[in-house]
């Protein structure tokens, strides 16, 4: 049983969300093999205007928040609540159904609203295989926003693992969009990934590509495609995942490098590069981190210029006896396509009972 307080994510069927409230969430055991999964939150959005501090300031670059005369200086208040039902059997099975409510209040009145409905499971037919597919429906759009479709193939012996899949998405633009970096978009996509460990360098390495349909897309060349506006895209990323033990401690490494562009145009590329540490520093249960962020753009748009964010961060998680941690992060971001801005963040986390 977890309860949640305070300003927080929901996560799950439905996508990431935050908000300002309560979420509390459990997972009964049914049988041995057998769990539900059952949860519930609700509270004050955060993503619109409220403050110079809230995330809707900054979330979506290139977005900001009006001023000036035709400004709305009380949009009213933006709620959220929602709840997840499902249950997890066997291995790699399971089945999960969202529902999400977003709603704005003035003066006591409901102003705009929307609901989110999804479904997500999880099947493993034979030992090896994994089925994985994911919808939901979006009333404002009336219509399907997200379906997915993955089959992922465990190969014989130390091989690694091939994932097939393909994606409609048709989302409704709001800054957790910010969390899909080349999916903002409508699109259509098939994508191919292998997986595979690597003992003697204690990594695992992912190779990916896709290729996506944004339809009626305006600044299209289609040099290979007629009259057909649709941008066909290509895209690949690579990124591992390595864990070093060294002197009785853990030493955490991820970098990732994306691309994405249309073949036969001069514009629309775009390509993101991450890379973070967590390196543990003296006694046990110290550790420092530092992450290092990169994108940069070439938009489809020839009436918008070429741009870039960058992004620092470096944290500290500071042991508090034997039952808590507290956790500080500090983050410079520049760049063109983003304000210059510094956020310091920190968290307490205690454990009052094993």
């Amino acid at each position: 049983l977890e309860l949640r307080a305070g300003r927080q994510w929901s996560r799950g069927v439905l996508g990431i969300r935050d908000f300002d409230g309560l979420h509390v969430r459990a997972r009964p055991h049914l049988d041995a093999s057998t769990r539900a999964l059952v949860s519930a939150y609700g509270g004050r959005e955060v993503q619109w205007n409220t403050t110079s501090f809230d995330p809707d300031t900054y979330d979506v670059p290139g977005f900001p928040r009006p001023y000036g005369d035709d400004a709305e200086l009380e949009p009213g208040t933006p709620w959220l609540a929602g709840g997840t039902l499902g249950v997890e059997w066997a291995e790699r099975s399971s089945l999960t159904f969202g529902y999400r409510r977003r709603w704005r209040t003035k003066n006591g009145e409901t102003r705009t609203g929307s609901e989110r409905l999804g479904l997500a499971t999880s099947l493993a037919p034979v030992e090896s295989v994994t089925v994985m597919a994911h919808t939901s429906y979006h009333t404002l759009l009336q219509s399907v926003d997200r379906a997915e479709l993955d089959i992922a193939w465990d190969l014989p012996g130390p091989a690694g693992t091939t994932t097939i899949g393909v994606a409609h998405r048709r989302p409704w633009f709001d800054s957790a969009s910010i969390f899909n970096l080349f999916g903002a978009r409508p699109h259509r996509e098939a994508r191919l990934s292998y997986r595979h460990r690597i003992e003697p360098l204690s990594s695992t390495v992912e190779v990916s590509s896709w290729g996506r349909i944004y339809d009626g897309d305006p600044y299209a060349e289609s040099v290979f495609w007629g009259n057909d506006r649709s941008a066909r895209r290509l895209g690949g990323s690579l990124s591992h995942d390595t864990h070093v033990h060294l002197l009785d401690r853990t030493w955490q490494w991820h970098s990732a490098i994306s691309a994405e562009a249309e073949p036969g145009s001069s514009r629309g590329q775009q390509g993101w590069i991450d890379t973070r540490l967590r390196a543990p520093v003296g006694w046990d249960r110290l550790f420092v981190s530092g992450r290092v962020t990169f994108l940069a753009l070439r938009p489809t748009d020839p009436r918008r210029r070429e741009g870039y964010a960058l992004n620092y961060l470096l944290g500290a998680e500071i042991p508090i006896t034997d039952f808590g941690a507290f956790h500080v992060t500090t983050e410079w971001a520049t760049g063109i396509v983003q304000p210059d801005h510094v956020n310091l963040f920190g968290t307490l986390e205690l454990a009052f009972w094993r």
